[in-house]
């Protein structure tokens, strides 16, 4: 018995030691890879992700307001960026940027741009420590660097695709950055319910009703009506005003559908970043209100808010996508919106207002008020 006690022992540690020889080796072979010191000794896909990059750091760098406003500076925030051949897999090189304030950046190589780019804080390397392993499973992450949050993101090919909107890193990677910071920097508390029970985004017993859903295609109808009018701020104004009346009723007849002003403020305003890059020209399509091609799901198209109870119809399983999915898209509206009725509401949502942080939709209601 103590024999075999003595086999198995040995040869736990020996598999111990195997494997910590095998990860010493491969940490080792990581760091001693040469890695490219210049835009041009990129690979491909390297240089693809920077090109975007770029081009997302030049709109906020020119027209940092038409974007959000003047003191969210993206591209000056820093960043983490693994490239990696595959999803799931082991990263072929890492990117720190903006990051020299931060760290001892001696032991790295940097890496150089062309003048254009506006790139000039970028190094390179092959292992930044245990923190980042969790991203050969992930694709982003948030870790804490000398004590501040600093987003890392994976980027694989599939990331890359230019012609889908959903997940990929041109649109996901400046939607997820706003809500670390912007929203979580500054303190927005709306998908907080431990505060009390104004926040949070969850709603209990959702309505799938025919009641609802009535109710819901005429909000759904006025709020096309709406985004149609964005160049006529007084027919705006009429138009958002039937549309308060509206959803007044769902939420007397159902006051736990409140918690949707929060998820469409956390994630309308998350989208609307999406939005805004799309209409500076970054981006071929929109991911706003995008939704797959019934009979071709590699083609995006833009639906409408009154197709969504048809959808809904046809297809019962979406009907979960009224609880929260909507809210991005609805959320992106009203800031859309408000970018016509208040041209302040940036400086009002997520500032406390009579012990309450004003959703988009407290913001619209106000905006309407003072059009009237």
């Amino acid at each position: 018995m103590k024999f075999i006690r003595f086999v198995l022992k040995f040869f736990k540690w020996s598999f111990i030691f195997l494997a910590s020889a095998l990860a010493l080796f491969f940490i080792y072979f990581l760091i001693q890879t040469k890695k490219p010191d210049s835009y041009d000794k990129m690979s491909s896909q390297d240089q693809k992700t920077f090109t975007y990059l770029s081009k997302v750091y030049s709109a906020f760098e020119k027209n940092p307001a038409q974007i959000w406003d003047n003191t969210y500076k993206f591209q000056k925030e820093p960043l983490i960026l693994l490239s990696k051949k595959a999803e799931k897999g082991i990263h072929q090189s890492i990117y720190l940027i903006n990051m020299s304030s931060m760290i001892n950046t001696s032991k790295y190589q940097k890496v150089s741009f062309p003048a254009h780019m506006n790139l000039d804080d970028v190094y390179v390397t092959s292992w930044y420590g245990i923190k980042l392993l969790p991203q050969w499973f992930i694709n982003f992450n948030f870790i804490d660097i000398d004590d501040k949050s600093v987003m890392a993101f994976s980027v694989n090919p599939t990331q890359l695709k230019e012609d889908n909107p959903f997940n990929t890193f041109p649109y996901f990677m400046p939607h997820e950055a706003f809500h670390e910071y912007k929203q979580m920097r500054d303190g927005w508390l709306y998908d907080n319910p431990e505060i009390n029970e104004l926040y949070g985004e969850h709603i209990e017993n959702y309505p799938h009703r025919k009641e609802h859903y009535t109710l819901l295609r005429e909000e759904y109808a006025l709020l096309d009506s709406a985004i149609n009018q964005l160049s006529n701020k007084e027919q705006l104004a009429a138009t958002m005003k039937k549309w308060i009346e509206i959803r007044e009723q769902r939420y007397k007849k159902w006051p736990n559908l409140k918690h949707e002003t929060n998820s469409e403020t956390m994630e309308g305003t998350a989208m609307y970043i999406e939005q805004k890059l799309y209409e500076a020209g970054i981006y071929p399509i929109s991911s706003w209100r995008a939704i797959a091609n019934e009979e071709n799901p590699t083609v995006f198209e833009q639906y409408k808010f009154n197709q969504v109870m048809d959808m809904v119809d046809k297809f019962p399983g979406s009907a979960s996508n009224l609880e929260r999915r909507m809210s991005y898209d609805k959320g992106t509206a009203l800031a859309l919106i408000l970018d016509v009725l208040d041209k302040e509401w940036k400086n009002k949502v997520g500032k406390v207002q009579n012990k309450k942080m004003p959703t988009l939709y407290d913001l619209v209601k106000e905006s309407v008020k003072t059009n009237e």
